[in-house]
């Protein structure tokens, strides 16, 4: 499962460089899996997946914390971006 995660979490990450190096957060798609279909754009899917997995996030460190379980300092969402961009720069020289 750890191995999907970041399978995923490198894809979410390129899809929010090249929305990012491009400016394209108003560009639009049609979800061809969504029955009826649905146009999103790509700043506003971004926006979505940011704060709700945020609000998740912090609802389910607050509930380990009240069983006095250890919790990872909790991140802010604007660090997946600066991530990414280091290690693009670091790999690249």
């Amino acid at each position: 499962m750890h191995a999907s995660v970041e399978v995923n979490r490198i894809g979410f990450l390129k899809i929010v460089h090249a929305v990012e190096q491009d400016r394209s957060y108003d560009l639009t798609f049609v979800d061809s899996l969504c029955d009826p279909l649905h146009i999103f754009s790509y700043g506003g899917v971004l926006a979505h997946a940011l704060t709700n997995a945020t609000y998740r996030r912090m609802m389910i460190s607050q509930e380990l914390r009240k069983l006095n379980v250890g919790v990872d300092r909790v991140r802010d969402p604007i660090d997946f971006c600066a991530e990414f961009h280091a290690r693009n720069v670091a790999e690249s020289a």
